[in-house]
Parts: structure tokens; sequence; C-alpha cells
């Protein structure tokens, strides 16, 4: 655990205590993402995932909200790395997208990036060996 996560953690343990939130309540904290683990800044990675969709013409308005949903697609897969939860995701991008067209191929591709950026370290190749 790094050293930041650490801090919030026991900040959020001591906050627990203080609010008295049941002893059954799990603290949930941020994974460390694969570029994370890399050694980049969070911001960084955001700006190469935002980078790798207009690469590959992944249509988005809003970055903010781009970089959510890449975030909800690799915390998902990381729960569930099959290929149903790859299709599971490749479907939900499609139809919450169908006004701007999204393709299956541009679901694949967004897919592929936030896992990339996104996923925890060894999800790629996880998924790459389906």
């Amino acid at each position: 655990m790094r050293t930041g996560t650490k801090t919030l953690f026991a900040v959020f343990v001591a906050l627990a205590t203080l609010v008295g939130l049941p002893s059954s309540v799990v603290p949930l904290a941020k994974a460390v993402t694969a570029c994370e683990d890399a050694g980049y800044d969070p911001a960084f990675c955001d700006q190469k995932f935002l980078e790798a969709l207009d690469r590959y013409g992944i249509p988005y308005s809003d970055p903010a909200a781009a970089i959510r949903v890449g975030h909800g697609v690799a915390d998902y897969l990381a729960r569930h790395p099959t290929s149903k939860g790859i299709t599971t995701k490749a479907n939900g991008l499609i139809r919450d997208n169908a006004s701007v067209n999204f393709t299956v191929q541009q679901a694949v591709n967004f897919i592929h990036i936030a896992v990339h950026y996104y996923g925890p370290p060894g999800l790629e190749q996880t998924l790459d060996s389906l």
C-alpha cells in the first residue's frame, strides 16, 4: 500500500470511529491503476486516456464523464475478468451511446483503452488471454 493510500485509510478509520460507523463497514480504497503503478500521476493518466480515445476516433462530449466511464469499465472488469464481463460492458457502451452511433469496434477500443490506463496491474494481460 502506498504512503498516500495508507494515510487516507487511516483518516477514514479515524473518521469512521468519530462518527460511529459500524465496524462491519469496510472502507473502499481507490485501487492503484496500471498507469499509476508505472509511476505516472493520475492527471497524466487521464490525459493519455483522452488522447487514446481521440486517436481511435471514439466520440465523447464531456472529458470528465469519459474518464468516469473509463474508470467504471476498468473497475467492473477487475471484478468480472471474463468474456461475459467484456460483452456486458461493450453492450452497455453501445446502448448508452446510441445517439452517436457507437460501434462495436469503438466499444472494444474504449474497453481496451480503459483497462490499459485504469485497470489494476495485470488486468490487461488477463483479458488479452481470454
